[in-house]
């Protein structure tokens, strides 16, 4: 049996150049899938950062309104008050001291739950509050046959609304007076 090199080597060139084609194509399919295996995985990771980042903020918030309300529990000095901008509820902490006499608000505007130091009697203004947290919605009431402050810190994750429900149980009807420092 002979063999014709010459016709080995053409036979050869051409199914070359058909594998290196066929490899390259490969390549690149193997190389477009993997990047969108690559894109979908940070995608799915900057979803579950933002819902941390969003159930994060709601707890600070909710930790906020809290220990406000826990330092400031006396007679006279925590109340739900209603704001005539915005026409929401909110909570005012009246402090009256020797030292000082302000008025600090904590209310939800524009996706922001904010916090406002005003002079006594005075409605906060958005541009001169502190941002609390970034959260989704924030609704207080008070219960006066119970005492309790409610608040709703509502917040958003994997496309859905959760809610954070507080009742906080005010120790004022207890204590005598405000403290004054």
């Amino acid at each position: 049996m002979v063999i014709n090199l010459r016709e080995f080597m053409r036979d050869e060139k051409g199914s070359a150049v058909i594998e290196l084609i066929a490899a390259m194509i490969f390549m690149v399919i193997f190389g477009v899938l993997a990047l969108n295996i690559i894109q979908l995985g940070n995608e799915a990771g900057q979803r579950v950062i933002e819902g941390t980042n969003s159930q994060a903020d709601a707890r600070i918030a909710a930790n906020y309104v809290n220990s406000q309300i826990r330092m400031n529990d006396t007679i006279g000095r925590v109340e739900i008050s209603h704001l005539e901008q915005s026409g929401r509820d909110a909570i005012l902490i009246r402090n009256r001291t020797a030292a000082a006499d302000f008025d600090r608000w904590i209310y939800f505007e524009d996706g922001k739950l904010l916090e406002a130091l005003t002079e006594p009697y005075v409605q906060p203004v958005p541009e001169l509050a502190t941002v609390i947290a970034q959260i989704y919605n924030f609704r207080v009431s008070y219960d006066a046959q119970r005492n309790v402050i409610k608040a709703f810190i509502e917040y958003a994750h994997n496309d859905e609304i959760h809610l954070i429900t507080m009742s906080i149980a005010l120790r004022s009807d207890r204590t005598e007076g405000i403290i004054v420092l």
